[in-house]
């Protein structure tokens, strides 16, 4: 049905081509659940040339959706498919696409359908242009998860002078539960990861040594892999909540106002070896602990407490307003359920490392002259914490070990595990601002929900201090072919093109027979750089009388930068025809955006609410799912967009 000679990507595809899909549906069979594809391209320099072929036999029905997505990499790749579908008499074909190609993908595919007599063809097609969660991504400021990442937050990025420069976060994206690895280096920097996420890597061939961006399934044990080392210091002391000393306590009491280093370090101190009772705040300090002193110089400067009392090892502090303050601040729990505040992270580096000061005074170990640091806890979840602050503000942490032991518990008959974990310290605080460090080891993990974000300028981040990375044209045409009569062909497309995209897309209706009908909708979204263009092709032979067309294109425009083109051509030979055509392009209207706003909608859900609303009669033919996935895409695309 596509010969070779038909276009020059087709004459590609029928050489190369090794493999796709093929549906028949036999006569009379209804396919009530829509069939799924999905095409991924899995490597840079990549050429992919799929074929799919449905052939639908008289009066039959089937739904088919396709998905096609592929990562960012630093070389250009091609997909070039070719998809064939065949629609006998009275039998209706659904075609649904959704596309979200990286923009150095060049997307050239040939679709074409045949329609018999009373048969339907519908060709629905969207164009829309991964880290394990808990990941920690260093912000400007900040470590935060990656789910918790948002469209505006400034992430820092490795510049090619490899220095780091904040760059914000223009979408981000959730995906489904997915097959992970461990990647590990020598100094214990760990990210979770899927096979296919890139990284920096310095690899050896021979005798020289090459930088370049490689997938996860590409590293080997052995490949060095770019870490952080000495980042900047964007942090500001945090304004802690106001406190008063209860009005019938006897104890005096005043707050500190903002966070300082000495406050840091007494708080560092409580989460290694401090304890809260209802009305008590009890350190574990003995008189010989070279920390103790310090204790009672700290309670006094930042909370003017002056009145403590001891019980063997305890150092206790009747204060009901200090449980109070603890609690407000996010300090709270016990030795299994401590952990560090958000806002912690968002301290400069003096103050958090006087909390980590703070923390080995309690629960350190300090041998080999000053050299080996470690800090012990029962709680895991706490070094993990400790260790993401520690490498936001420069310092070196290793791994955290396990160290079990099994001892009988009082009364002798019964034995009690006890588990505690210990992170180490390296000797050396970094003074680049970016190392590489060799891989040590790659495990396969669990399948979960992953999340990737996307960053502008230099495309990477910072994940649990590893250096990690985060579509070129897309030209789609399909076609129906109108061979019977009273077949009906339907193209309904979307296309979003964001900076760097070129979305080509277009149809062609072809009706052969008489009394056939079509109908062409074309929606399409333009922002930053992005380019839109429609292409469409109707076209009525001689001897097809009582044909009804129809055409539409609507393309919005998001800032002065993007661009629509529509290319309409209309190639009628027989005088009994009805056809319509209509195109517009527009902005978001301010009008629309004060009426929101005027709601309480904020104007980046505003133009959100616009975008959907624009988008409706695509999103309204898709199944449940795949319009709540389409909509979850539409968001992440569209965040960045204003402001």
């Amino acid at each position: 049905m596509i010969p070779p000679n038909d276009n020059k990507f087709a004459a590609l595809n029928s050489a190369v081509w090794s493999g796709g899909s093929f549906i028949y549906v036999p006569k009379g069979v209804r396919v009530d659940i829509p069939l799924q594809a999905y095409f991924r391209i899995n490597s840079d320099n990549m050429g992919q040339f799929e074929r799919t072929l449905i052939i639908a036999d008289e009066g039959s029905y089937v739904h088919y959706i396709e998905g096609c997505t592929a990562p960012t990499y630093s070389n250009d790749s091609l997909h070039a498919a070719v998809v064939e579908i065949i629609a006998e008499k009275g039998a209706h074909v659904r075609y649904t696409t959704i596309q979200n190609w990286s923009d150095n993908v060049y997307n050239l595919v040939t679709k074409r359908a045949i329609a018999k007599e009373d048969a339907t063809i519908e060709w629905i097609d969207g164009n829309l242009g991964c880290l394990a969660g808990g990941t920690r991504v260093f912000t400007n400021n900040d470590v935060k998860t990656i789910e918790e990442i948002r469209a505006g937050d400034m992430v820092y990025s490795l510049t090619p002078e490899f220095e780091w420069a904040r760059q914000r976060v223009v979408a981000t994206k959730a995906n489904p539960p997915r097959p992970t690895y461990r990647m590990t280096t020598v100094d214990h920097r760990e990210v979770v990861a899927t096979d296919n996420h890139p990284f920096l890597v310095l690899r050896k061939t021979g005798r020289l040594r090459s930088v370049q961006w490689l997938r996860l399934e590409d590293i080997h044990v052995g490949d060095e892999i770019a870490i952080s080392g000495l980042i900047p210091d964007h942090g500001h002391p945090y304004e802690l909540p106001v406190m008063a000393r209860p009005m019938w306590s006897r104890n005096p009491f005043r707050a500190p106002r903002v966070t300082n280093p000495d406050l840091m370090w007494l708080l560092g101190f409580y989460l290694g070896d401090g304890l809260k009772e209802e009305a008590r705040v009890i350190f574990c300090a003995p008189e010989s602990d070279p920390a103790e002193p310090r204790i009672h110089e700290v309670l006094a400067s930042q909370f003017g407490i002056l009145s403590t009392s001891r019980q063997r090892v305890q150092l206790r502090v009747n204060s009901v307003a200090l449980c109070r303050f603890i609690d407000a601040i996010g300090f709270g729990g016990n030795a299994v359920t401590k952990r560090l505040p958000e806002w912690v992270y968002t301290l400069p580096f003096d103050e958090k490392r006087a909390l980590i000061d703070g923390y080995i005074a309690a629960d350190g170990h300090i041998r080999l002259n000053h050299k080996n640091v470690s800090l012990t806890s029962v709680n895991r979840d706490l070094l993990e914490d400790v260790k993401a602050l520690a490498l936001s503000c420069g310092l070196n942490p290793l791994k955290i070990s396990k160290w079990s032991r099994r001892e009988l518990k009082p009364l002798g008959v019964e034995e009690k595990l006890y588990e505690h974990y210990f992170l180490y310290f390296g000797e050396q605080r970094p003074s680049a601002p970016v190392y590489f460090s060799e891989v040590m080891k790659i495990e396969e993990g669990e399948v979960v929900p992953t999340f990737d974000i996307e960053v502008e300028g230099s495309a990477n981040f910072i994940a649990n201090g590893v250096v990690a990375h985060n579509s070129k044209v897309t030209m789609k045409y399909p076609s129906i072919y109108l061979m019977g009569e009273r077949a009906h062909g339907e193209v309904l497309s979307a296309a979003f093109a964001g900076s760097g995209q070129h979305q080509d897309a277009g149809s062609k209706c072809i009706h052969v027979a008489p009394n056939t009908t079509s109908n062409v909708v074309s929606r399409s979204i333009s922002k930053g750089t992005g380019r839109t263009s429609y292409r469409g092709h109707i076209r009525v032979l001689p001897k097809a009388t009582n044909v009804k067309a129809n055409v539409r294109c609507d393309a919005l425009l998001l800032d002065e930068e993007s661009r629509s083109d529509t290319y309409p051509y209309m190639d009628i030979e027989n005088p009994d025809v009805t056809f319509g055509h209509e195109a517009s392009v527009s902005k978001v209207g301010e009008d629309q955006i004060f009426y929101l706003q005027s709601r309480g909608i904020d104007e980046v859900q505003a133009t959100a609410l616009i975008v959907n609303g624009f988008f409706e009669p695509f999103v309204k033919e898709l199944p449940m799912e795949y319009a709540v996935e389409l909509n979850r895409l539409l968001a992440l695309s569209m965040e960045g967009s204003i402001g």
